[in-house]
């Protein structure tokens, strides 16, 4: 039965080129997410703002991502639960490292979005980079909200 599946599949896949179908596309995982890699502007009006809202904002924008932290060199991971509003310091992500006897590090949005778009995601994520040379690709400095030098 497994072979009489096989040669199914495979003049399935035979057919389907006859169409012009690019079928190396169809066995790629699918994006089920993709990332903004850089700082938006709801982020630059919100991150100093608490409230149930941009929590959700900024848990469903950074959740899931992973990245190097150059420090230690430990890949780190983001968890919904790890966006935190602090009072004074506006909303941070506290990253897991699941090196045995890392402990958890404190990062800001800012160098969180800077991080992931250097680091491979998981299957199915999707890392929109900005245009080099942007005002979108430069670090966001909160102290210089229009980004002039």
């Amino acid at each position: 039965m497994t072979l009489n599946y096989f040669c199914l599949l495979y003049r399935f896949d035979l057919e389907l080129e006859n169409w012009g179908v690019d079928i190396n596309k169809l066995k790629e995982t699918p994006i089920s997410r993709s990332f903004v890699g850089w700082t938006e502007d709801w982020e630059k009006e919100k991150w100093k703002v608490d409230g149930a809202v941009n929590k959700e904002l900024f848990a469903n924008k950074y959740k899931d991502m992973r990245f190097v932290l150059p420090d230690t060199g430990h890949m780190y991971y983001i968890q919904e639960e790890d966006v935190i509003y602090r009072r004074r310091y506006g909303w941070v992500i506290y990253i897991q490292c699941n090196v045995p006897g890392v402990e958890e590090d404190e990062v800001t949005i800012f160098l969180a979005v800077t991080l992931i778009q250097q680091t491979d995601q998981a299957a199915g994520i999707q890392v929109l980079h900005p245009e080099p040379g942007s005002q979108r690709d430069k670090l966001w400095d909160p102290d210089d909200p229009d980004g002039e030098d």
